[in-house]
């Protein structure tokens, strides 16, 4: 076809997104952070 591709990537498609309140997604912020901290590569959720 002569269609190259400029640019490609993976994505982490949640199958079951969830939605939390916000007191909740205040925690999951602080636990994300620490796990970042870490000697963590990617951090993935399913939260919307």
């Amino acid at each position: 076809m002569g269609i190259e591709p400029q640019k490609a990537s993976l994505q982490r498609i949640p199958n079951t997104p969830i939605d939390l309140t916000e007191e909740q997604m205040q925690d999951l912020e602080i636990l994300i952070d620490k796990l970042e901290d870490d000697d963590v590569q990617a951090v993935y959720t399913n939260v919307e």
